[in-house]
């Protein structure tokens, strides 16, 4: 302890790898991997783990497919795929972080649906009595909403797309908002 500091040091190298104050809770990568493994991540499968110094992130993965895209670039499966990724720093110089993301691989009928993947989901290495019980809150929270997202994609995913009747639709609908003139321009050069 120097100046009500507490240092971190390498087990191994015995080189210190970081300055916390008392209310630092410490917070392995292994304890972090232990505490992952409790959770039920369902429908997701794991990705892959990357530590870099003291960080880590561990990614999940899992796919949505919702039928065929065929048109002028091709034909594919209309895939998105959602992902879960924690991070930890465990020499306490950022937060604990379970975050969602949603990649679309293929997207032709231009329906979007909001995520909350950018909502900052954060457990700070402090409170020793409170930080499980924090850390439980935000994945579970994470968890909830990445399944509330796959649920929306599910249901986008189920509504049939026709582009030759999306194309049919009068030009007036699109001069509502003028962001949308481009749009019909695409949807036009698509009918060619």
């Amino acid at each position: 302890t120097v100046n009500n500091m507490d240092l971190i040091v390498d087990g191994k190298s015995q080189k210190i790898i970081g300055c916390v104050t008392g209310s630092y809770v410490e917070y392995s990568n292994q304890r972090f991997l232990d505490d992952l493994s409790k959770y039920d991540f369902e429908s997701y499968q794991f990705q892959s783990a990357l530590v870099v110094n003291t960080r880590m992130v561990v990614k999940f993965l899992s796919t949505v497919e919702a039928g065929v895209i065929d048109g002028k670039g091709g034909r594919g499966i209309d895939e998105t795929r959602l992902g879960l990724a924690c991070r930890n720093s465990m020499v306490g110089d950022s937060a604990v972080r379970p975050e969602f993301f949603m990649e679309r691989k293929i997207c032709e009928n231009g329906l979007f649906c909001k995520v909350g993947g950018s909502e900052v989901s954060r457990v700070n290495h402090s409170g020793k009595s409170s930080f499980q019980s924090r850390l439980h809150t935000q994945i579970n929270g994470t968890l909830k909403s990445a399944n509330q997202a796959r649920e929306l994609v599910e249901t986008l995913g189920a509504i049939p797309f026709d582009a030759p009747k999306l194309l049919s639709i009068n030009a007036p609908v699109f001069e509502i908002l003028p962001e949308q003139k481009e749009e019909r321009k695409q949807l036009n050069e698509f009918k060619k």
